[in-house]
């Protein structure tokens, strides 16, 4: 009897497991699938590694350490290069889709180790933007990676070569490429273990003052929405005259200035907004590998406002932007307090 049982669990098992391979070697040819194995990989896979973000001239390595405890994400960020910097980011929700967005996360920072966390599951429309496809295989970082290729469909974005974890999904590589196939940045693993057990330890800052970001609580509830929305905020009144096509808005901000974020599922930009006393000099514009911005001071009676357009797409695309932005306010000076505003 026992060696009956122990051959129906081996038949089983192998049946499981050709299942299981299957579904595996299916993903791994389906682009569009596996876009979505790395958008839930980046945020419920354990892993520690380095990797190394390029731009330009300049060349970061960092350390990170990643874990999901009871739902919410814990990563640590270590700069290995410079002055000893660390980022530390608690308790963000692993289920959690910002409002109005096919984004995971909406934050423009310039390591494209975010761009995994980017997607929502909206990939059919994303692809009226870019042309998906696979380019075969490679081994990144001792890895076997899958490449996807993103080529944009007009000139109004960057294209992407992602390369994917066969096993775990995770992103081991990421190259942005303008409408001339040069590259722009890179952002590549070179050691990763992924899946394997993490002790708290490894979340412990080791640098003096690390930037904490505490993540257990989001800006975009619908009373906080409701609270922005009363504010007497400088991008309650933004509008554009012109969007390139499938840009959409993720965020809204406030910090020393306000901005707000749009994003077509790859490609982010931000506008902020900020009122200056002495507008003299703010004017122009910089480019850090695929990320370029643009500032200028808007015309009178506004001309106490200066808007800047931050985003990983080509000048074409910024100049355009920020050329057609304007803030329809009401018919008071800007610096006017609510009392004076309210009794007009």
């Amino acid at each position: 009897m026992s060696r009956l049982y122990a051959l129906a669990m081996l038949l089983i098992w192998l049946a499981f497991s050709f299942s299981v391979s299957a579904q595996s070697a299916a993903q791994n040819t389906d682009p569009l699938a596996l876009l979505d194995k790395m958008s839930r990989a980046s945020r419920e896979v354990d892993y520690f590694g380095v990797f190394s973000y390029e731009h330009s001239v300049n060349n970061q390595t960092l350390r990170v350490v990643h874990v999901v405890r009871d739902g919410l994400e814990f990563e640590r960020l270590i700069h290995m290069d410079g002055e000893p910097r660390e980022v530390i980011r608690k308790g963000h929700p692993v289920d959690c889709v910002h409002s109005g967005a096919r984004l995971t996360r909406s934050d423009s920072v310039q390591i494209r180790r975010n761009l995994a966390e980017r997607f929502g599951g909206d990939y059919q429309e994303l692809q009226s933007y870019y042309q998906i496809s696979l380019a075969g295989q490679e081994r990144v970082a001792g890895r076997l990676a899958v490449k996807v290729m993103l080529r944009a469909n007009d000139d109004y974005r960057h294209s992407y070569i992602l390369s994917i974890d066969s096993n775990t999904g995770l992103l081991l590589r990421s190259i942005m490429l303008d409408s001339a196939g040069a590259i722009l940045e890179r952002f590549q693993f070179s050691l990763l273990a992924a899946g394997i057990p993490i002790e708290a330890e490894m979340l412990q800052a080791e640098t003096a003052n690390p930037v904490i970001v505490q993540e257990g609580r989001h800006t975009d509830s619908a009373v906080e929405i409701e609270s922005q929305s009363q504010q007497k905020l400088l991008v309650n009144y933004l509008s554009f005259d012109w969007l390139p096509r499938g840009f959409i808005k993720v965020e809204n901000l406030k910090s020393q200035g306000e901005s707000v974020s749009y994003s077509d599922g790859m490609a982010v930009f931000s506008v902020y907004l900020e009122r200056v006393a002495d507008v003299a000099g703010v004017e122009g514009w910089a480019q850090q590998g695929g990320t370029i911005a643009l500032s200028r001071r808007l015309a009178e009676p506004l001309n106490e406002v200066v808007v800047t357009v931050v985003g990983e797409m080509p000048m074409l695309s910024i100049e355009r932007i920020s050329a057609g932005i304007n803030l329809n306010l009401p018919l008071t000076p800007v610096g006017a307090s609510a009392g004076s505003e309210e009794s007009q």
